[in-house]
Parts: C-alpha cells; sequence; structure tokens
C-alpha cells in the first residue's frame, strides 16, 4: 500500500487535472511493473487501479531520462546512505527527436529516494516540490519486488 497526497494549490490542482494519479489521497494499492525495449526500460505504475506509463533510459551525463507522454525529466542519480536518490535536473517538452527547455521557475522539483526493505520489498518515496521549495504532491511505500527480471 502506498501513501500519496497533495497540497492545495494551483500546482496541485493542475497535477490532479493532468495526471493519471488518483484524485484523491490516503492508502492506495500500488503495482509497478518494469519491462525492456530497446535501450528503454518501459514502467507502468498502477496506483488505485489507473496507470501512469513512462519510459526510462540512461543518459551520458550520468542523468536518467523519464518521459511521460511529450514530457520528459531528466534526474540525477545518485547513491546515498545505501539507497538511491534522484532529483530533477531539467524539464523537456518533446516534439519528435526535438527537445525544448522549459523555464526553471516554471517547473517542479522532483524528489525520489528508493531503498531495499527486506528480501522482497522496495521503499520507494517521491515528492514534488514547486519553486518555492513547498511540497505540494508526494507518494511512497513498500514496493514487493515479485519477479526481478526485466524482460524485453
Amino acid at each position: 500500500r502506498f501513501d500519496l497526497g497533495r497540497e492545495r494549490g494551483l500546482w496541485p490542482w493542475f497535477l490532479a487535472f493532468t495526471s493519471p494519479l488518483p484524485t484523491h489521497g490516503g492508502q492506495l494499492d500500488m503495482e509497478v511493473s518494469i519491462t525492456t525495449s530497446g535501450p528503454y526500460q518501459i514502467w507502468t505504475r498502477r496506483l488505485a487501479g489507473k496507470p501512469m506509463t513512462s519510459a526510462q533510459h540512461g543518459r551520458a551525463d550520468g542523468c536518467v531520462a523519464e518521459r511521460f507522454g511529450p514530457l520528459e525529466v531528466r534526474l540525477t542519480l545518485d547513491v546515498v546512505d545505501g539507497g538511491i536518490q534522484h532529483e530533477s535536473a531539467g524539464f523537456f517538452l518533446c516534439l519528435g527527436p526535438v527537445r525544448i527547455p522549459l523555464p526553471t521557475r516554471l517547473c517542479p522539483c522532483i524528489r525520489a529516494r528508493v531503498v531495499a526493505e527486506g528480501d522482497h520489498g522496495v521503499h520507494t518515496h517521491v515528492e514534488m516540490l514547486n519553486s518555492k521549495g513547498r511540497r505540494v504532491m508526494w507518494y511512497g511505500g513498500v514496493v514487493e519486488v515479485v519477479d526481478a527480471r526485466l524482460t524485453p
């Protein structure tokens, strides 16, 4: 089970309106499946039954690019205290192969942390902050690893 929360304001409203995340918060069922397609990992998250799919790939600069439809976020990747930590390093509008950088002051900051929990679990925490550093949305909990193989 995952905990999903949103604050009040323009960003949370915009996220609720445009994202496939559930509009209500609280304790929700979470399922994640990861497959590969060429150099990409296809992540399908189901939070309370609502799917959210993205494609991730590593970049030469050490960042991970994650694309949700026409929006791409670049995430730093660091190992901190035995876990993996990500922070957004830029947002881009994708038009075919063209990446148009979006102004930093208009973009949220995404922070994520993933840590192994026991033999078959992964504790995940993701939060989005506005340009002033105020948390506007978050989700987190433990995902049980059922099959650790990436399938083509």
